[in-house]
């Protein structure tokens, strides 16, 4: 066990450390940065907080995508136009208590699955993990793990529900990009946290408390493995850590 200081990550998978100025060779790096939204690591160069979707960069997605993205989400679902009036346009005195307060994002995370960047897509070395608001933190974390596991090391890939409209795919996506489907689908799951929940962190974070389980349904599906825990009684009895027991068993089969 080595304890000391990160001082860069230098190519070829090493990092470089401050006291000893030793290179230890690794082939990855898991930052444990805690409760704050922003990290207490720099990412070189300045610019690629963007494609990597922090909350605090410049948006990854262009603006014409974001107001679409809007409107179709306030079409299919009316009812979110009440959350205009509640918290999506914070007052104008309105002054956020820290840094990370949800009040100083720009725009929510723009993270696939609210993990990857939609920009490391095809090259598949980032995830960012535990940024849902929870109250069911182990059973989040454990599936949110395994999906991460599979994405980068079995080649899982990630098909979009959600079709891109034409003149946004030809329009707005730049050459090379990630699908175009996958981006749009982001563009409506990172959007529709403000609406669904403008009083929590729904403007930076996805906001779980009450959407737990399409989450962890979504995630299930991609994985390729029975989301319906229950059977028939899906809908009827409550959920627990128990009735998730064994999925990296599963998936291994």
């Amino acid at each position: 066990m080595v304890i000391d200081e990160i001082m860069e990550l230098t190519e070829g998978g090493g990092i470089s450390l401050g006291d000893s100025g030793e290179v230890v060779q690794s082939e990855g790096l898991i930052c444990a940065t805690g409760w704050e939204a922003t990290p207490n690591m720099e990412f070189r160069p300045a610019e690629i907080e963007r494609d990597l979707g922090f909350p605090w960069a410049e948006d990854y997605l262009a603006t014409p995508m974001v107001k679409r993205a809007d409107q179709e989400i306030l079409t299919r679902f009316p009812k979110l136009r009440e959350s205009l009036s509640v918290g999506v346009n914070a007052k104008e005195d309105y002054r956020p208590l820290a840094k990370g307060a949800p009040a100083t994002a720009k725009h929510p995370f723009r993270l696939v699955r609210f993990m990857v960047p939609a920009a490391f897509m095809k090259e598949r070395s980032v995830a960012v993990l535990g940024t849902p608001m929870t109250v069911n933190t182990p059973l989040i974390a454990q599936v949110q793990a395994l999906w991460v596991a599979a994405f980068m090391g079995d080649g899982m890939g990630v098909k979009a529900r959600e079709t891109c409209p034409e003149e946004l795919k030809k329009g707005l996506l730049t050459e090379g990009e990630v699908d175009g489907d996958v981006v749009w689908e982001m563009a409506l799951h990172t959007q529709f946290g403000k609406y669904r929940c403008p009083g929590g962190f729904g403007k930076r974070n996805l906001d779980t408390v009450f959407d737990t389980l399409p989450y962890i349904d979504l995630l299930l599906q991609d994985l390729g493995l029975d989301w319906r825990r229950k059977g028939s009684l899906k809908w009827l009895e409550p959920y627990g850590m128990e009735d998730y027991k064994g999925l990296v068993e599963e998936w291994l089969k």
